[in-house]
């Protein structure tokens, strides 16, 4: 929903994305079948992660707005450990593009940092890569990083 600037989705997208995420994680082994959508979608909507909100028109929405920053910065956390492995600096100035440079990352972002920060070695490693890729494109963000 970050990625897309959005704070809801409708029946439909979110159905899609529930799908695709568990048939990725089913193929990197976290479990062996694909359960069905909506009912994973009730059991988020049943533990209050996502609402069915009347005032959106009837999209879900996340119960609350840092439920959506910290599974941001949960997607951030596989994204940015997959650059550094890359000698490819598009991939560096890609993430610079899209994430560091746009706004709507900087609470995902922030979470990221303090999960690194309170990690071991290689997390502290990737710490001082994102500050390392942040002070061209954001010197305050790097600074407070």
């Amino acid at each position: 929903m970050t990625d897309k600037k959005a704070t809801v989705l409708n029946s439909k997208e979110i159905l899609k994305i529930i799908a695709e995420c568990s048939i990725t994680l089913r193929d990197q082994g976290h479990f062996s079948s694909v359960s069905d959508s909506k009912v994973i979608l009730a059991d988020l909507t049943g533990h209050h992660v996502l609402n069915l909100s009347p005032s959106t028109g009837g999209n879900y929405r996340f119960s609350h707005q840092q439920f959506q920053e910290w599974f941001s910065a949960e997607y951030l956390y596989g994204y940015a450990f997959e650059v550094p492995e890359s000698d490819n600096n598009e991939k560096a100035f890609e993430f610079q593009k899209n994430i560091l440079n746009s706004a709507i990352w900087i609470e995902p972002l922030c979470f990221l940092m303090e999960k690194l920060a309170s990690g071991d070695t290689e997390q502290h490693v990737l710490a001082a890569q994102l500050i390392k890729w942040t002070i061209p494109v954001d010197l305050n963000l790097a600074a407070e990083f």
